[in-house]
């Protein structure tokens, strides 16, 4: 059995789908069901991605699609469905992963997310440090605003990290070139972001 991304289904279609999976770094963990006007999500007994001989206990209950999807998003899962109806409730993983990365693809260079987090950066022209809070990101561009005086030039490449605010709280780290600065607001793209990274693909969904 084949998943898809839910965002990827026709609005017209999605009134008929009762069944939804939430994916987390290439695994289905979480299945959610549509009952008596209801979403029931489950998870497996032990916390591992669900399987065909799982036993699945019920974590939440949710009233309306958008409200199943904002749980979803709490996760950090995206929303996949079944691309053919089957009984069987078995999942490919390998599926789930290549839908999810072009899920990630088509929404990262498009979307740009308002943001607080506080990081570091590196001139490789000077060798000066500094630290920074990122304002704005996404998965090609990040805007920040260094916390003291600064050297950094349009066309200079910098190294960047910073933390996000997840449960995980996973670093990232890259290197960027400056397009403008505007005293102490940077605004650069990322230099070869990699084709998929799933903590910052995942933060990035809206």
């Amino acid at each position: 059995m084949k998943l898809i991304p839910f965002d990827s289904v026709p609005h017209s279609k999605r009134g008929s789908i009762n069944i939804l999976f939430g994916v987390y770094e290439k695994k289905p963990m979480a299945l959610a069901k549509w009952k008596e006007r209801a979403w029931f999500v489950f998870q497996a007994q032990d916390g591992s991605p669900i399987g065909k001989e799982k036993n699945l206990v019920k974590i939440a209950t949710c009233n309306n699609l958008e409200e199943l999807l904002e749980f979803l998003r709490s996760k950090q899962m995206l929303a996949f469905c079944q691309k053919e109806s089957s009984g069987d409730s078995s999942i490919s993983s390998e599926s789930a992963d290549k839908e999810q990365e072009v899920s990630i693809k088509k929404k990262r260079n498009r979307y740009r997310k308002e943001v607080y987090l506080s990081g570091e950066y590196k001139n490789t022209r000077t060798g000066t440090q500094g630290k920074m809070m990122v304002n704005d990101l996404s998965f090609c561009g990040v805007g920040f605003t260094t916390v003291r005086r600064h050297d950094l030039e349009p066309q200079d490449v910098v190294h960047i990290s910073f933390e996000l605010d997840t449960y995980k709280r996973p670093v990232i780290k890259r290197a960027i070139e400056i397009k403008f600065v505007d005293g102490n607001r940077v605004g650069a793209e990322m230099v070869n972001p990699p084709e998929v990274d799933f903590d910052l693909g995942a933060y990035l969904l809206p």
